[in-house]
């Protein structure tokens, strides 16, 4: 985007690694609880271990939201105005 913008290019498209750990639970609306998951398979873990998932990852419904409204907040912080 920076290279872009600095030489007055069009971007029409565009791929954030791990955009959704940019993410955060605390900007939704609304209060999703506590999500928590199962090791990935390979993992070496006692049988009754789960994992409480402390920022969203991709493939959890919620994470996209999440990604909506942390980019929302960020440019209203910036400035930017809806149209």
């Amino acid at each position: 985007m920076a290279l872009a913008a600095a030489n007055g290019m069009h971007l029409h498209s565009m791929d954030v690694a791990q955009a959704f750990i940019q993410s955060n639970w605390a900007d939704l609306p609304e209060d999703i609880g506590t999500i928590y998951i199962t090791p990935p398979d390979g993992v070496q873990e006692d049988e009754d271990v789960v994992y409480r998932v402390v920022r969203p990852l991709y493939g959890i419904p919620s994470s996209a939201r999440a990604l909506h409204f942390t980019l929302v907040r960020w440019f209203r912080e910036q400035g930017f105005t809806q149209a």
